[in-house]
């Protein structure tokens, strides 16, 4: 009997041992990782469970590999209990609400939105990424538990509402001015003091729809902030964000036609910036 027959029979001598129990439990772990990859043609929340349920052994690994349970909680879908459930077998890793793309951001309806959000939120310091699209009642609870604290280990941010503007606003300091792994900022139809230091390593800045309607332009706002930064504000906004590549500004700009440029522009030098897209409303007679 050669010693490769030896490691695939049990201790009786009996059975032979199936290869994949013979593999190390951070490599069957590894293998349940996998999984949870988003897939057209399986769910891996669905797969996870079943995973765990194979065998006891299966069980222990999976619910001692924490990673795997923040990547298959379904926000838009998951009872908020379960997403609390979910979220404590995760341990300290990481967490995603949404993928880091504009496009695929979680759509949470009123009142479930704050039901979700409150488990969220309690593990802030441990959010990744944070995509988000939401309608105008849960903004303040936004502001009040995640925009106004710490946020150590978040990357991305993506922020979008359809309330009525320019009524979404934040105007204290962002994250309490720690948040030193932000690189990626995009928010819509909503706005934040943009010269917070905690945009200044930002690598991806896009802002859109932040213009008050033309029925609105003339309304009185109560805060300085509610007004889309100016072409001058903007050039002094991204004097400190020198390692930006990707810039998008899209209604963002204010009109700022009467005034007088009786003072130097602002020289912005962005050596990184590989993509500039600019788009806005002026009035006819701007030059």
């Amino acid at each position: 009997m050669s010693v490769g027959d030896e490691i695939t029979t049990t201790a009786a001598g009996d059975e032979p041992l199936a290869l994949i129990n013979q593999l190390a439990d951070e490599i069957l772990g590894a293998i349940f990782l996998i999984n949870t990859a988003k897939a057209t043609y399986y769910n891996p929340h669905s797969t996870t469970l079943a995973t765990a349920q194979v065998c006891s052994r299966w069980r222990a690994v999976a619910l001692s590999y924490s990673a795997l349970w923040s990547k298959i909680i379904d926000y838009e879908r998951h009872p908020p209990t379960w997403i609390e459930e979910l979220l404590r077998r995760s341990g300290s890793s990481l967490i995603d609400v949404g993928e880091d793309s504009v496009f695929k951001p979680v759509e949470l309806q009123n009142p479930r939105a704050m039901e979700v959000l409150q488990p969220v939120f309690g593990q802030s310091s441990r959010l990744r990424t944070f995509s988000l699209k939401i309608r105008l009642a849960p903004w303040e609870f936004i502001c009040q538990n995640l925009l106004r604290h710490p946020a150590p280990q978040l990357k991305y941010l993506n922020l979008i509402t359809v309330c009525p503007f320019p009524d979404c606003l934040y105007p204290g300091p962002l994250f309490s001015a720690e948040a030193p792994a932000l690189r990626s900022l995009h928010l819509q139809r909503c706005l934040i003091d943009f010269s917070s230091v905690v945009l200044s390593n930002l690598t991806e800045l896009s802002v859109m729809d932040i213009l008050a309607p033309p029925l609105l332009t003339g309304r009185g706002n109560n805060h300085p902030l509610k007004i889309a930064p100016t072409a001058v504000g903007w050039l002094r906004v991204l004097e400190n964000m020198p390692s930006l590549r990707y810039l998008t500004l899209g209604d963002a700009i204010s009109d700022n036609s009467n005034a007088k440029f009786d003072e130097a522009l602002p020289k912005v030098h962005l050596p990184n910036l590989v993509l500039l897209t600019i788009s806005s409303r002026f009035h006819e007679d701007s030059d």
